[in-house]
Order: C-alpha cells, then structure tokens, then sequence
C-alpha cells in the first residue's frame, strides 16, 4: 500500500473515531470536531474534508469556523495530513492562520491556530 492510501485510511478513521466523541459541525469543505466537556486545545480542532479549489470558499469557511470556536469557548485549530492536502499549509498562512507545529515524518501533520 502507498504511502497516500495509508494515510488517506488512517485519516478516515481517525475523524470517524473523533466525530463520535466531540460535536460535529460541517462548514464549508471543513469539519469542526469540539470536545464539550474539554476545551483542551488537542481535543478541538478542524480538519479538511471537501474541495480547497475556491479560496473563497475557503476564506469564509474560517470565518464561519472561528464563529463556531467562539460559540464553544474553543480556540479554532486545524490539524491535517499535509501529504493528503497539498497547498492547504499555504492557504492556512496566507488567509492569516499561524503555523503552530509540524510534525514531519508518517503523520505530517500540521497545526494552525
């Protein structure tokens, strides 16, 4: 199995696994997964589920996410797989987001905050 694959396996499952545990909220080509009880930062987070090809759509998609974080007491975050979102790091800094960590290596995953 390629690299891709196993990721894009390994992402399915981890947000299925998260979404039964935290509130879901579908904004945009984004997914916000809120912990209710826990306003730890590693608890809640956003991750890309649709299209990134409209940075319009993408920008008022954050907007509409830093509402929902705002509406839960949570700090808008973002974590994902940089090998299965290509460009979705540029995106992030360029519509004013900070990188926070980037773990290289399996995971690749970022964090903006």
């Amino acid at each position: 199995m390629d690299a891709v694959t196993l990721s894009r396996r390994c992402e399915v499952r981890a947000v299925g696994a998260a979404a039964r545990r935290r509130v879901v909220a579908e904004v945009g080509p984004f997914r916000a997964l809120i912990d209710g009880d826990n306003d730890t930062v590693w608890l809640n987070y956003a991750v890309p589920v649709g299209s990134l090809d409209d940075e319009v759509i993408v920008a008022e998609a954050l907007e509409e996410l830093r509402r929902v974080f705002v509406a839960y007491q949570r700090q808008r975050r973002f974590e994902f797989n940089a090998l299965l979102w290509p460009g979705l790091v540029t995106i992030l800094e360029r519509l004013g987001l900070t990188l926070q960590v980037f773990v290289a290596g399996a995971q690749h995953e970022p964090r903006f905050t």
